[in-house]
């Protein structure tokens, strides 16, 4: 809420100074109607799409924690990278493309997914130990744990009735 309030502020700073209904006037005069009703009709789209956005972060961080929430954002990077070098002007030197550059940064990108899906326990690695704290080894171990309980409770009635 802060966040929106501060942006807000700043927003409002910004257009007392510049103000933006100026470009949207340029763009109507300088551009026909059905392109000036295809521009209105985007930005009405840009803000449903960021408010449906932002209530499934709040609702992600709500019932999961916010790394989970982030997790989308990082996982679409490899797809993002591919897209820009395909077509877009992204991963240029000297004006060629810098396959190298692309190559390196594609493959930190899948290898950061990677571990984002075994951080936020999609996937669970059965080496080195390392689902020993994920949760659904901690739920197996609880579930062993009470049915020991049971039995030693058990065990103890039996031994006080004798």
């Amino acid at each position: 809420m802060l966040e929106g309030l501060f942006g807000f502020i700043l927003s409002f700073i910004h257009g007392l100074f510049n103000n933006p209904l100026d470009d949207i006037k340029i763009f109507k005069q300088n551009n026909s109607t059905s392109d000036f009703s295809i521009l209105i009709l985007l930005l009405i789209l840009y803000l449903i799409l960021s408010g449906l956005k932002n209530s499934f972060r709040v609702t992600t961080t709500k019932i999961y924690s916010p790394m989970t929430t982030t997790f989308l954002d990082y996982i679409l990077n490899p797809f993002y990278m591919i897209y820009h070098f395909s077509f877009g002007d992204d991963f240029l030197s000297n004006g060629y493309r810098n396959y190298a550059y692309f190559s390196i940064n594609l493959i930190i990108s899948i290898i950061i997914s990677f571990f984002g899906f075994v951080f936020n326990e999609f996937i669970i690695l059965f080496c080195c130990k390392l689902e020993k704290d994920t949760h659904q080894q901690i739920v197996k171990r609880s579930m062993v744990e009470e049915e020991i309980l049971k039995l030693y409770e058990i065990d103890i009635e039996e031994d006080t009735q004798t």
